[in-house]
Formats: structure tokens, C-alpha cells, sequence
């Protein structure tokens, strides 16, 4: 559901909002996106690696996170309110109050949902994740027609976090009240967090400063523009990916502490060979039914610009999930996030110089090959510094065996449909994504890919 209302949220407001506004909108999202990992992150990810050890008593370990949760909101607002007296500009001030009540909102929820997923929870999860995405699109609608222009998506966002935690998160709210922490526990979590929240700021480098510097060196237009192709294929990839990753990590965590070590390496080939199959296919099935799904979900100012860079996104995104939903799972196994910190950054410093040198004569093709050699340089050093802090890693060669035939099938069969379709771009694109799925599912039985060939006869034997 996440994933069709967000068809739907850019296919919206490229036809709400004109190309500067979308910028904007764009910039103010980026920036909560950088306060949320650089201060809500590594809490979110302390909470998801040691619910599993809690599992039977979490009532302390809850109410600690919970502390930690109300402190850090508590030194944001008196940040903010520093900020504010010392920037008297009535406009800056609106913006900061503007993005600090989204930020809350956003931290809150994301909170709540990363202890739906250590609870293995995934009913619930699906439906705060659901009702969330349909609330913040109908209000960010609602708010767009009525011309506050680029802020209406942000209050949209906002209002989706706090209801979809009041009408269907709040049974969760009273584990998470605020309650005593040792300072040992505060210590180790620091200890864990921070370097993750390095790494996340870093993340971030990567994926929106590209929009601060296209802003600075061009335009907010320009910013739009680029924008609106880069979420269209970082977002649909990336969405496949988490839920991957999302069922996938939990079960990680919960086979090493629960069964030990052989149980967590059998679960990481499984986890692997998921996650790797579905960015090979999902990417080469994107890139075949680029056109068409741009020409279905934006509006026409915002369709060239998307072309001429889709392609290089998508890869982008299929590089970055499997980074972090897989090679990167490795520091946090180990307990060894720092070392994590090391492929960000040296990518982060790829991008920020790429962007300088590439944007003044490519535009934002620049930026998108940017963030390309980034993404793959922090993929390979997080690729080869993992597997020396975790022995648990399978290796890449035995993920590929039944990773890469599962993609080709799918991208084949992803064309193959399209190609037969009549001269309807809807309908071409509709029989290309059945052709990539139907592709998948069948390349992935064929193999065994992560499993599931030996589970649906086990399943079956069962019934």
C-alpha cells in the first residue's frame, strides 16, 4: 500500500505544485531526513538490535528507550529555540517550527514501527505503515488545493505520523512511557548508536546534498525537476528492499541470540539471496519500464528531465539497498558500527566533489552520476571491511549462484511483455510489471532462491 501511494504522492504533486515548489517541498523533506538520522536513528537501530535479548521482560529496556527518546526531542527543541533567537527572520522561524513538528512526528511513528518489527509484529506494522501513507496524502492533497503551496505535503507527512499513531499505534505507547535507564545501558547504546549516527549523516551526504547543491549552483526549479525522477526510481526500488530487509533483519537478530551462530548464517544466505535477486530484477525490470511509468505518473514539465536520469537512480537504488540492507548488517552483528562509518564517508567525500565538478556542466545528470560512483564506492569498501568484522557473511559468489538467473528470467520476462502489449503505454506497463513478477516468482522456484521452493513443499506436505 505504501508503495501505490506513493505512485500516487508524486503523480499528485507534480500536478499540484509547479516545478520550484516541488523543490522546495524537496529541500525541507532532505533536512528532516538529515535531523531524523542524525538524531533519532541510532536509537531506532539500539531498539531494533536488542529487543530480541528483552524479548521475555522489555519493560525496562522500553521505558529507557523511551527516555532517551524524550531527551533527544527535548535537546532538538532547545537547539531550535537557540536558532530562533538568533535568526529573527519571521519566515526562517515558520520553516524551523515547520520542520521541527514533522520531525517529532516522524521520529514518533518510525519509533513505534521499529518496535512492531522487533516485536515480529508484521500485521500492525503494515497497517501503520498503510494508514499513515493514505492520511498524509489525503491531507497533503487537501492542503495543496487549497494553495499553501510547497508546505502542504510536510503538514500532509505530519498529520499522517500523529494519526495513524493515534488511531492505530497507541496500545504501544505505554512500553515506550519514560522510565529509568542505568548508566551502564546509556553507555553501551551510545556506544552502539553513535557511530550509526555518523554513518546515517553520512547516508545522507550522499542522498540529499545532491538538492543543496543543485539549488546553490542552479535553481530550485532545477531541484524540482530532478526531484521528481530520482524519488520516482530511488523510491520504488527502495521500498522492494526494505521489505526485504524488513522481515528479514529481525529474524537475523532473533536466530543469533536465539540459536547461535549456524542458524544466523543460514538465515544471512536466505536474507542474501532475497535481497540480492530482488535489486538485480528489480532494477533491470525498472529500467525496461522507464518510459512508460514516467510518462504514467508525472506531469509533462517533469518528464524529459526524469528520462534523462532514471536509469542512473535506479542503479543508484540497487546499490544502496543491498549496501545497507545486507553487507552493513554485518558492523551491526559484530557490534562494530564504527567501522561502518568508513565506506560512508569516503562515498560522502566521492559525492560532494562529484557533484561540484559534474553539476556546472551536466546539470542534474551530473548529480545523478554522482551519486552513482558514490553509492558503488560505499558498497565495495562496506563489501570488503564487513566480512573481516562478522564470519557469519556468506560469500558474494554463493548469493549471485542463485541471484543472478532469478534476475535474468524476470528482466526477460519483463520485456518480453511489454513488447507484446499494443500501442497503450498503460497497458504496456501494466503487462511488463505482471512479466517481471511472474518472471520472479517462477526463476526464484526454479532455483530455490532464498528457500522458497523447499518452504512451499514443506507448507504443502504440512496442509
Amino acid at each position: 500500500m505504501p508503495g501505490v501511494v506513493s505512485f500516487l504522492a508524486i503523480a499528485v504533486y507534480t500536478r499540484l505544485l509547479e516545478p520550484g515548489q516541488f523543490g522546495l517541498y524537496s529541500l525541507m523533506l532532505t533536512l528532516v531526513g538529515l535531523c531524523d538520522v542524525v538524531f533519532y536513528q541510532w536509537l531506532r537501530m539500539v531498539l531494533g538490535r536488542n529487543y530480541p535479548a528483552h524479548r521475555a521482560h522489555p519493560e525496562d529496556f522500553l521505558a529507557g528507550i523511551g527516555s532517551l527518546f524524550l531527551l533527544t526531542t527535548a535537546l532538538v527543541g532547545a537547539a531550535l529555540l537557540v536558532l530562533a533567537s538568533v535568526y529573527e527572520h519571521m519566515l526562517l522561524r515558520q520553516f524551523a517550527v515547520v520542520v521541527f513538528v514533522m520531525l517529532v512526528a516522524q521520529a514518533a511513528f518510525d519509533l513505534v514501527l521499529t518496535l512492531t518489527r522487533a516485536m515480529l509484529n508484521p500485521i500492525l506494522h503494515g497497517i501503520l505503515l498503510g494508514s499513515k501513507a493514505v492520511l498524509a496524502l489525503a491531507a497533503g492533497s487537501l492542503l495543496a488545493v487549497s494553495g499553501i503551496g510547497a508546505e502542504a505535503p510536510i503538514l500532509g507527512l505530519t498529520f499522517g505520523y500523529a494519526l495513524a499513531i493515534i488511531i492505530f499505534g497507541r496500545q504501544l505507547l505505554p512500553g515506550l512511557r519514560p522510565g529509568k535507564i542505568s548508566k551502564a545501558n546509556v553507555s553501551a547504546y551510545l556506544r552502539y548508536g553513535i557511530p550509526l549516527a555518523a554513518s546515517f549523516a553520512l547516508s545522507w551526504v550522499i542522498s540529499g546534498s545532491d538538492r543543496v547543491i543543485i539549488t546553490w549552483l542552479i535553481d530550485e526549479t532545477a531541484t524540482g525537476l530532478y526531484a521528481s525522477g530520482y524519488d520516482l526510481g530511488f523510491q520504488i526500488l527502495t521500498l522492494a528492499l526494505v521489505v526485504v530487509n524488513t522481515a528479514a533483519y529481525p529474524l537475523v537478530v532473533s536466530a543469533l541470540e536465539r540459536e547461535g551462530a549456524d542458524a544466523a548464517r543460514q538465515q544471512l544466505q536466505q536474507s542474501g539471496e532475497a535481497l540480492l535477486s530482488v535489486a538485480l530484477a528489480g532494477s533491470a525490470c525498472l529500467i525496461t519500464l522507464g518510459s512508460p511509468l514516467i510518462e504514467v505518473v508525472l506531469s509533462p514539465q517533469y518528464r524529459e528531465s526524469a528520462k534523462s536520469i532514471f536509469p542512473l537512480v535506479v542503479i543508484s537504488a540497487a546499490l544502496a539497498g543491498v549496501k545497507s540492507y545486507y553487507f552493513d548488517i554485518a558492523f551491526q552483528l559484530a557490534r562494530a558500527t564504527h567501522y561502518q562509518v568508513v565506506s560512508v564517508g569516503v562515498a560522502a567525500t566521492v559525492n560532494i566533489i562529484l557533484n561540484f565538478i559534474l553539476i556546472p556542466h551536466f546539470a542534474i545528470q551530473g548529480a545523478a552520476w554522482a551519486t552513482l560512483l558514490a553509492y558503488a564506492s560505499a558498497l565495495v569498501i562496506s563489501m570488503l571491511t564487513g566480512r573481516r568484522q562478522s564470519s557469519l557473511m556468506p560469500a558474494l559468489s554463493r548469493l549471485l549462484k542463485r541471484s543472478v538467473p532469478v534476475a535474468m528470467i524476470s528482466a526477460a520476462a519483463c520485456w518480453i511483455m511489454q513488447n507484446s502489449a499494443p500501442d497503450s503505454i498503460t497497458f504496456s506497463l501494466v503487462l511488463g510489471l505482471i512479466g517481471g513478477a511472474l518472471g520472479y516468482v517462477l526463476g526464484a522456484f526454479a532455483f530455490n532462491t532464498f528457500g522458497i521452493k523447499t518452504a512451499l513443499i514443506k507448507w504443502a506436505v504440512r496442509r
